[in-house]
């Protein structure tokens, strides 16, 4: 293949544009194929072809604009068609999906990495305004991030390839690393988490999409330190992109993630004006809990955010409101889960002598006290059927909500049935019609709703071992 000459925006050059556009569609095939001959990794001349287009078709989009460069010239660097470009994109990321496959060390692919490196290097030093972002520059940065997400997180890449990443790291942040390697990944994993925070501009859900694989190569694949992934947690926590925020922390040890956005958190639990982002948050913190299966977290969230949780299981809905029965039920479910997750916690006794064992049956009698409490405002809103009517306005009782209260009600006295007759008599001494709630409401789903009407034949069939059950 020859080396690419410098394409201008002249009739003969707009051929030759079209013409290499065709020939790399025949290389990609032929690189699918595997029949690319041997000899061609090995003797350098796939350097040599990606050094060309690099330097002719993908870097040159992001070539500073000097004040003494023509508008001739400009036009020039802006000539090249979007259906090259897009092929080049193609062709190089068919090559690094190659060197993935093949592990060949023999495969050198530092002309690929520092071309890679450059665009996102050219991301970093802010040359590119990603709100007027054209469909060609987006492309590029596009398959580069992929393109980074596999060759430099896979360790297999060969050796590292120094860049003028690290003169412009975005926190300084590195944990004191110096391997040159883990160096790079820090910074790329840092500049993804500047673009998701906004730094540079809104983007595209297609440029979204890159820039997450990118973030979650270096949480899965990475040697990132802890450091870098407490600040990203911190800071996705603050702006409230909790998908983003859940990706980080559930890759950071011990606490010490939940710990950095903890207070971000609480204050989205307890921000009744943003019930969407209440939900967001405690999908998030509920998903986060349950891949960690962490005692010391279930155990930080519950003292941190439990009486939050509570709260806004109770307003929203045992208590009248407006807000729509599907984000209610999503948030009753979503805080049950948490309250299973954090009982099945508590289940398990601290080692020591009966002094510390009587204290967790304490403690555990008391989780069941607070979360009956608040179990009973939602089962006297919303109503069980045949047994118990709602008494909450009609348009917005759900007795499916009411439902979901008593298997848990019945969970917990199946689970623990010494310290629920506890929290039954302190209820008792508190008010004895709430005991009578919590009572016919276990009675009622242990006998299957044996009394209720054909009418309420159609009631959704709700299974509380989905909610706990923890993959």
């Amino acid at each position: 293949m020859p080396i690419i000459p410098p394409l201008t925006p002249t009739s003969s050059q707009w051929c030759l544009q079209e013409t290499l556009t065709t020939y790399l569609q025949g290389m990609c095939a032929v690189l699918k194929a595997g029949a690319l001959p041997a000899d061609v990794f090995y003797s350098g001349e796939i350097n040599s072809i990606v050094q060309s287009l690099s330097s002719n078709i993908l870097l040159r989009p992001f070539e500073n604009k000097l004040d003494h460069v023509s508008e001739k010239a400009q036009k020039e660097h802006e000539s090249l068609n979007d259906s090259l470009v897009f092929q080049t994109c193609a062709f190089l990321e068919d090559l690094v999906d190659l060197k993935i496959e093949t592990n060949d060390l023999g495969f050198d692919t530092t002309s690929l990495s520092n071309c890679i490196l450059k665009v996102l290097t050219a991301v970093q030093s802010r040359s590119i305004e990603f709100n007027y972002i054209s469909l060609g520059k987006e492309r590029i940065i596009v398959s580069c991030m992929q393109s980074a997400a596999k060759l430099f997180f896979s360790h297999i890449h060969g050796a590292a390839v120094d860049s003028e990443l690290d003169k412009s790291s975005t926190n300084g942040s590195h944990d004191g690393m110096e391997d040159p390697m883990e160096k790079k990944e820090a910074i790329i994993f840092n500049l993804s988490v500047d673009i998701l925070c906004g730094k540079y501009g809104v983007i595209s859900s297609l440029m979204e999409e890159a820039v997450l694989k990118l973030l979650r190569a270096g949480v899965i694949h990475g040697h990132v330190g802890e450091k870098n992934k407490q600040f990203a947690s911190h800071v996705f926590s603050s702006l409230c992109l909790w998908n983003e925020w859940l990706l980080v922390s559930s890759s950071i040890g011990e606490t010490l993630g939940l710990m950095a956005s903890m207070e971000h958190l609480q204050n989205a639990l307890k921000d009744s004006n943003d019930i969407s982002n209440q939900i967001e948050a405690l999908t998030a913190l509920r998903k986060f809990l349950q891949e960690k299966n962490s005692t010391d977290e279930l155990n930080l969230a519950m003292n941190q955010v439990g009486g939050s949780i509570l709260v806004l299981l109770k307003t929203s809905c045992g208590k009248p409101n407006e807000i729509p029965i599907e984000l209610r039920r999503r948030i009753s479910a979503e805080s049950i889960h948490v309250i299973v997750l954090v009982f099945q916690c508590l289940l398990v006794p601290d080692n020591g002598d009966g002094n510390s064992i009587q204290s967790s049956v304490q403690r555990l009698s008391d989780f069941l006290y607070v979360c009956a409490i608040v179990f009973v405002d939602v089962l006297t809103y919303n109503g069980l059927p045949s047994v118990l009517p709602p008494l909450g306005d009609s348009r917005y009782a759900d007795i499916s909500l009411g439902r979901l209260c008593a298997q848990t009600l019945v969970h917990f006295a199946r689970g623990a049935p010494g310290p629920f007759r506890v929290c039954l008599d302190r209820i008792t001494s508190a008010s004895f019609e709430h005991r009578t709630i919590v009572e016919t409401a276990v009675r009622a789903e242990l006998s299957g709703y044996t009394a209720a009407t054909s009418g309420k034949s159609s009631l959704p069939c709700l299974s509380l071992h989905k909610l706990y059950r923890v993959s």
